[in-house]
């Protein structure tokens, strides 16, 4: 099972300073909202699991149940490492935070987004992604839900409204960590 899970319903919920390992998922939010993750290290079994099996064995994730979830999560300083899956993933959430977290040596992917709006993407370190495929995953990917694709009318509205400083099609942002904090 899964070191901590945040059920359906839950909110505003906190975890810190927990030491999880071994366990088939590390955290868990799924339908909960203002969840707080703070200050934990999330140990999985290895990036490359014995019985070959790396699908949903991440280290955190952040998971809007229903559809698109508002304010689910905020993950931040949290050490995470030794996953098949990924190591933080976002999924049908908006309005996440992923900030200052460490993820190293996990079998797929460091951070995942997928068909997350409005996400902030700050000060994570990740290193020894894709151990689990070489080249076949990224450190940090951004990937649309199918409901999250604009039409050509709605993509050629972005695009004015890109070329006039006005975007409106709302987006992860990924910043570089500030160096005043």
């Amino acid at each position: 099972g899964s070191g901590i899970v945040f059920g359906d319903g839950t909110t505003r919920a906190v975890a810190t300073g927990n030491v999880l390992a071994d366990n088939t998922r590390g955290i868990f939010s799924a339908g909960a909202t203002g969840v707080e993750i703070r200050s934990n290290t999330v140990v999985g079994p290895g990036p490359l699991p014995p019985d070959g099996q790396a699908e949903s064995r991440d280290g955190i994730v952040c998971l809007g149940l229903r559809g698109l979830l508002t304010d689910a999560c905020t993950v931040a300083g949290n050490t995470i490492r030794g996953w098949p899956g990924s190591g933080l993933v976002a999924q049908l959430v908006s309005r996440v935070q992923l900030l200052n977290n460490t993820v190293e040596d996990v079998g797929r992917r460091g951070v995942h987004l997928r068909g997350a709006t409005e996400t902030e993407v700050r000060g994570n370190s990740i290193s020894g992604s894709g151990q689990g495929g070489p080249g076949q995953y990224d450190g940090i990917e951004l990937e649309l839900d199918e409901h999250d694709v604009p039409t050509l009318p709605e993509r050629l509205l972005d695009l004015v409204d890109v070329l006039l400083d006005r975007p409106r099609f709302p987006c992860p942002r990924l910043l570089a960590p500030d160096p005043s904090q």
